[in-house]
């Protein structure tokens, strides 16, 4: 009974890791793309964010890479699933978190103006429910 205990509470804790990585990475993304797009009064106010200091290329670099590395992370997950045959979720993760995120690395590359990040913004957000939403079909299955 207590291996048995001490499983759960791995798998448990490993979930959790899961999450508070999602949360995290996509948190700064999203970030990001706020400070580029509030780039001019970051700049008016002496406010040392990663576009004011290293410009709009390099936060546009910085959020594309953590977009990837989540994306990556996010199939890492979908192998570990695809074992209990929980193929709603796999789908689920493409379909609603790592195309969008790939539609994010696109629209980030033709982003120019500060409505452009805003729109960006708010579908990173939009991105970030979906993934969290996710938690629920955990206990479906």
């Amino acid at each position: 009974m207590q291996v048995i205990n001490a499983l759960g509470i791995y798998h448990l804790l490993y979930i959790i890791l899961i999450y508070a990585s999602f949360a995290f990475i996509i948190s700064m993304i999203r970030e990001i793309v706020k400070d580029i797009e509030d780039i001019k009064g970051d700049a008016q106010l002496g406010c040392r964010t990663l576009p004011v200091v290293y410009g709009i290329n390099a936060g546009k670099d910085l959020s594309c890479l953590l977009s990837w590395i989540l994306i990556t992370l996010i199939i890492f997950v979908q192998i570990l699933i695809f074992s209990y045959h929980w193929y709603f979720i796999i789908l689920y993760l493409l379909l609603l978190v790592q195309l969008p995120l790939i539609t994010v690395i696109k629209r980030l590359g033709r982003a120019a103006t500060p409505e452009d990040f805003h729109h960006i913004s708010s579908f990173v957000k939009l991105i970030m429910l979906t993934g969290i939403i996710s938690m629920i079909f955990f206990n479906f299955y």
